[in-house]
């Protein structure tokens, strides 16, 4: 896992994602894609979301957090689940996002913006972009207790 912490990075990687999906406001896009409600994940359903990304590929991806800090990361780290310490140098505190958008924007796409999860905090909504990610949210769909 490594944050981003250049500034032109971290913008850019925001620029795309509202040109691309028009997130975070009104989440739109010409990929395919698929919008299901959600409920409050548990550590479990959180571990099997990591696996379904660790399905699609090998290569990093981004962990954003809108106005907070966002990391490039595998989800073959296997990251615990609430995942936070202390950065010292900065003075704050960081904290990895989980894939439940619980209170923020949380995004989990690919380098190439060609899949990806991207929720909406107030509207308890996620967003799946890709065809691929699409068919494994189906397929688990009871199990994340997901509705259309």
């Amino acid at each position: 896992m490594k944050l981003i912490l250049d500034n032109n990075l971290y913008d850019d990687i925001w620029n795309t994602m509202n040109e691309r999906f028009n997130y975070p406001k009104d989440f739109s896009c010409t990929e395919p894609f698929k919008t299901f409600k959600v409920k409050l994940w548990n550590e479990d359903q959180e571990r099997l979301v990591n696996g379904i990304f660790k399905q699609i590929s090998n290569k990093e991806i981004y962990a954003l957090d809108w106005q907070h800090d966002c990391f490039i990361f595998s989800p073959h780290e296997n990251i615990p689940f609430n995942t936070e310490w202390y950065d010292k140098d900065r003075d704050c505190n960081v904290y990895f996002p989980t894939y439940y958008p619980d209170g923020d924007y949380y995004a989990f796409v690919s380098a190439d913006y060609s899949y990806g999860l991207m929720g909406h905090p107030w509207k308890s909504e996620i967003y799946v972009v890709g065809n691929k990610l699409i068919e494994l949210f189906e397929k688990h769909k009871a199990e994340l207790d997901l509705c259309e």
